[in-house]
């Protein structure tokens, strides 16, 4: 399938590893031009060559050292993917979740730094891209978030509150610039077999006093699936929502957690 976006500028945070470097390579496999940032100059320089290796033309490729959490370090990063690549079409915003924990655990100061690294510095940087991509009338913008966000996890609290609010954004924005065919569309993953989950599950594991593998068998019982998805299935619909072949698609959060959510959305 042609999601004909070749040559389509796609900015993404969070995309030196993880989920956010899965969409990067299925966007840079597709054609487009696909620039990434992260605060570790290490993991942007692997990332970079990771991404170019895989790429019919290197010179698609961009990378940056830049906190998108900073305002000014986060402006610089636009600037010179612009100056690199030409004006933006492609937005995926995708961040590392905030520290696990329950309600009464945290304080409202860490409830303000999850709300600004897992959203209101989504919003700072969507409203900045905006502008152009309706005055284009093309643009997409996905930011990948979690299935905490529609069926709260007790012990992630942090990411219950800031996702959901996002959430909230995505879709108030999806109706106001809808008819300049720019969507907006979040992506919930599930247990996917990333370090952040990882992670948890040896959190999770330790508490319990169980090891990895039974926890993770746990886990598989509880997912419809019976595993843990990979980050590649989660970029290949992150690539599909970002092309023109989702042009109907918006206001939409999807998930990839292979029917572990309970609810009807």
């Amino acid at each position: 399938m042609d999601l004909g976006i070749k040559n389509k500028v796609a900015l993404l945070t969070g995309a030196s590893s993880g989920l956010g470097f899965a969409s990067a390579e299925v966007l840079l496999q597709e054609g487009a031009k696909v620039a990434i940032c992260s605060r570790n100059a290490a993991k942007v320089e692997a990332a970079v060559q990771r991404l170019k290796e895989r790429a019919s033309n290197p010179e698609q490729v961009f990378g940056m050292v830049a906190d998108y959490n900073d305002a000014a370090q986060a402006t610089a990063f636009v600037k010179a993917t612009q100056e690199k690549f030409g004006s933006i079409d492609i937005l995926v915003c995708s961040s590392g979740g905030p520290a696990p924990g329950t309600a009464t655990q945290f304080e409202a100061a860490q409830y303000q730094q999850a709300m600004q690294n897992n959203c209101l510095s989504f919003i700072d940087l969507t409203l900045s891209l905006v502008p152009a991509m309706r005055g284009k009338k093309w643009g997409r913008i996905v930011y990948i978030t979690s299935s905490a966000a529609v069926q709260p996890v007790p012990s992630l609290v942090l990411s219950n509150v800031a996702r959901t609010s996002l959430h909230a954004f995505a879709k108030s924005l999806s109706v106001e610039i809808a008819h300049d065919s720019v969507t907006v569309n979040c992506v919930m993953p599930g247990k996917l077999n990333t370090d952040r989950i990882m992670d948890l599950v040896r959190i999770s594991a330790g508490k319990r006093g169980a090891t990895l593998q039974e926890e993770m068998s746990q886990d598989f019982s509880k997912i419809p699936a019976g595993r843990y998805g990979q980050p590649r299935e989660l970029g290949t619909l992150v690539g599909f929502l970002c092309s023109d072949c989702a042009s109907y698609i918006t206001g939409s959060a999807i998930a990839v957690d292979g029917g572990a959510i309970a609810g009807l959305r």
